[in-house]
């Protein structure tokens, strides 16, 4: 099983790719990042092109993603849109996608075993708080 999480903020997009068949064997094997100027006319095939480059580059077997609960109206092209053409893409080429809210980080899982078991399996991994929120999304529903 290989899937890819992503979490979306201003002008950056994170990205992490994780494999194996349960929590225990789980691997990531890519993280990283991809830049978009929110003020771009061509936002959403900007958005198409980094999402096409990550599907054919790690062919998933679905992809998660975070999104913004309390967003201002300004913010909804670059973090709700985007979502639209991913669910669209992932449609076509028949690979799951899966939601997930911060609350849902907040409230399921960080403080509980699981959460203390990502981040001592993957302890080295990133300090950067939005890489290791899409590594932990995609990690999360792997199962046991």
């Amino acid at each position: 099983m290989k899937k890819i999480g992503i979490v979306i903020s201003k002008n950056i997009l994170y990205y992490s790719v994780v494999s194996g068949e349960n929590k225990t064997t789980a691997t990531i094997n890519d993280a990283g990042q991809k830049n978009f100027q929110i003020d771009s006319n061509e936002l959403m095939m900007d958005f198409e092109r980094i999402f096409e480059e990550l599907i054919t580059k790690h062919n998933p077997n679905e992809i998660c993603y975070k999104i913004s609960e309390k967003l201002k109206l300004e913010q909804f092209p670059y973090m709700y849109y985007p979502f639209g053409v991913l669910n669209l893409i992932c449609e076509k080429k028949k690979i799951k996608t899966r939601v997930h809210s911060m609350s849902w980080i907040s409230k399921k899982v960080k403080g509980k075993k699981k959460m203390d078991s990502f981040v001592e399996k993957f302890s080295d991994f990133s300090k950067k708080e939005e890489l290791k929120q899409s590594a932990l999304i995609a990690w999360y529903d792997l199962g046991d």
